[in-house]
């Protein structure tokens, strides 16, 4: 899995970079949620409580643009403080992940990395009472981010995991008109106008089912649950 540099440059560096053109390329990614679990990933089920954009400051070359307060109730691995956590949600362009859309009551399960969210928002911003208000009401709490070249996101509804878990239809697909490209461009085409006009289909999966893969997939030091 691979993806583009600019997603390791620090927030502070971002407002130098306000004429240059940043997009986000991902090559090799994994396409499901289980296929890629890294030791330090922190991995847990959370129901979305609050979305809380940052103040307009200027901010719009920072890394961040909002946070979702997520109250957590079952940890897979490496079990942060507080029960209550913040996802810093990020510009795709910089390769970073958002739940901004996800609306308050809805249930996730997320894959992420502890982030060093709210350092660096202040870096290059003229002083802005709002926005000094705003980093000392979130400096110090646990606060997680990740990066858009992976499947992080899953759905958690009635007991059913929904989402790109350890199949990804649209991915078979993909391979499929690649495949075809190569005998005839025009089956190829209307293949990829069918599926584009179709919902995507997800894989759907109960919950215990889920949790037993999950016991397999992390790490047993890192608190998962039993």
């Amino acid at each position: 899995m691979k993806f583009i540099i600019f997603k390791y440059i620090p927030a502070l560096y971002i407002p130098f970079m306000a004429n240059i053109c940043v997009a986000c390329t991902c090559s090799n990614s994994p396409g499901t949620f289980i296929k890629y679990i890294n030791k330090n990933n922190v991995i847990f089920a959370a129901e979305v409580i609050e979305q809380i954009d940052l103040p307009d400051s200027g901010h719009q070359y920072l890394t961040y643009y909002s946070i979702t307060k997520l109250a957590v109730f079952n940890w897979y691995q490496n079990k942060m403080e507080s029960d209550t956590i913040y996802y810093a949600n990020g510009s795709g362009g910089m390769c970073y992940q958002s739940i901004r859309d996800y609306k308050p009551g809805e249930k996730l399960i997320i894959k992420s990395d502890k982030s060093p969210f709210p350092a660096g928002l202040r870096y290059g911003q003229t002083s802005n009472s709002q926005l000094d208000s705003f980093i000392g009401e979130f400096s110090g709490k646990p606060s997680i981010e990740y990066h858009i070249c992976d499947e992080s996101i899953l759905r958690y509804n009635n007991n059913k995991v929904v989402g790109n878990i350890s199949i990804n239809y649209n991915s078979r697909k993909r391979e499929r008109e690649r495949f075809l490209e190569k005998i005839s461009k025009k089956w190829a085409e209307k293949l990829f106008e069918k599926r584009f006009k179709k919902p995507q289909k997800l894989q759907k999966m109960s919950r215990k089912r889920f949790d037993r893969i999950m016991n397999r997939k992390c790490k047993p030091n890192n608190n998962i649950p039993k």
